[in-house]
C-alpha cells in the first residue's frame, strides 16, 4: 500500500511538472542541507527541455532540505529558484533583497539547511506582467490544540520578483506581504490554471480542519479567497504532498497520518467537490 501511495504521487507530480505549463516548468534544482556557505554542498539540475529528462550535478552554495521552487522563462532557461530562506538567480548569486526569507522562530535552526516544508513556497507567473513572478511563500511555528502539539503557518506571504531588473537577473521588489493570517497547514502548497490559460488558483488549507483557502491570481492580484468545507478533518502532523492532475479537475493530498484523498475541481469557479 505504502509503494503504491507513492508510485502514485510521483506519476501525478511528474504528469504536473510535464504539461501543466510547457517551458516554465522544465528546469529542476535540487539538492541537500548542507550548511550555507559549504563550497562543497552538493546539487542535482534536472533538465527537461528535450523531452528526456538530463541529470546534471550542479555544484551550488545553497543547501536544501525538503522546501525547492524553480521557474524557468517559457523557452525553458534557467531564472531563479529557492529553498524557502533565499532566492538565487541563474547565476547561483543571492538575488537583490533575497536573502532572510520567511525567518521566524520556529525555522531559526534550519536557516543554513533550508526551510524543512514540503512545498513550503510556491513560484507562479504573475498574468498579464510578463517578466514578473509572484512567490508565495510561509513561515512555521510551533502551535498547541487540545490534546496535540504540532507545526503550522500563522500566514501566508507573497513576494514580487522583477526579472527586468539587476541586468536581467531579477530582484524582489515587494517582499514577504501578508495577505491571510490564519492557522494555515504546514506547507502543501499549490497551484492550477484557471480555465481561462492566463490566471492561476492558488490552493492551500486551514490547518486541523476541512477548510480550503482558494485564491484567484490575475493581473489585478490577488483576490479575498475562497473558503470551502469539504472531505474531512486533517488531522496534524500532516506533511506530505498534494497536486493537480495535468488537466487540472482532480486534485489529490497524501500524507501518512490522513493517507490519500482524492477530490473534483472546477477551474472556471475554483470550487471542490467529490471527495
Amino acid at each position: 500500500m505504502k509503494r503504491a501511495l507513492i508510485y502514485f504521487i510521483l506519476i501525478f507530480n511528474l504528469s504536473q511538472n510535464y504539461c501543466y505549463c510547457q517551458g516554465i516548468n522544465t528546469i529542476w534544482t535540487l539538492g541537500y542541507n548542507c550548511g550555507i556557505p559549504d563550497p562543497h554542498c552538493g546539487g542535482i539540475t534536472i533538465d527537461f527541455n528535450s523531452g528526456v529528462p538530463q541529470i546534471l550535478n550542479t555544484p551550488r552554495s545553497m543547501s536544501f532540505d525538503r522546501t525547492c521552487a524553480t521557474i524557468a522563462d517559457t523557452s525553458g532557461n534557467l531564472l531563479f529558484y529557492t529553498n524557502g530562506f533565499a532566492v538565487c538567480n541563474s547565476l547561483g548569486d543571492t538575488m537583490p533583497n533575497g536573502d532572510s526569507l520567511d525567518y521566524s522562530a520556529g525555522l531559526a535552526g534550519w536557516y543554513d539547511d533550508g526551510m524543512p516544508t514540503p512545498q513550503g513556497v510556491i513560484i507562479l507567473p504573475y498574468p498579464a506582467h510578463p517578466d514578473s513572478f509572484y512567490l508565495f511563500h510561509q513561515t512555521q511555528y510551533y502551535i498547541s490544540w487540545p490534546n496535540l502539539a504540532t507545526y503550522a503557518s500563522l500566514e501566508l506571504f507573497y513576494s514580487i520578483i522583477d526579472m527586468n531588473l539587476d541586468s536581467g537577473r531579477g530582484d524582489i521588489v515587494s517582499k514577504e506581504i501578508t495577505f491571510i493570517q490564519d492557522t494555515i497547514q504546514n506547507g502543501r502548497l499549490t497551484a492550477c490554471k484557471h480555465a481561462n490559460g492566463r490566471d492561476w488558483w492558488l490552493v492551500t488549507r486551514k490547518a486541523y480542519s476541512d477548510m480550503f483557502y482558494t485564491f484567484l491570481v490575475s493581473p489585478s492580484g490577488i483576490s479575498p479567497p475562497l473558503t470551502q468545507h469539504i472531505g474531512q478533518v486533517l488531522r496534524p502532523p500532516d506533511i506530505g504532498q498534494v497536486c493537480f492532475n495535468p488537466q487540472g479537475d482532480k486534485y489529490a493530498l497524501v500524507d501518512h497520518i490522513n493517507h490519500l484523498w482524492l477530490y473534483d475541481f472546477d477551474r472556471c469557479t475554483g470550487i471542490f467537490s467529490n471527495s
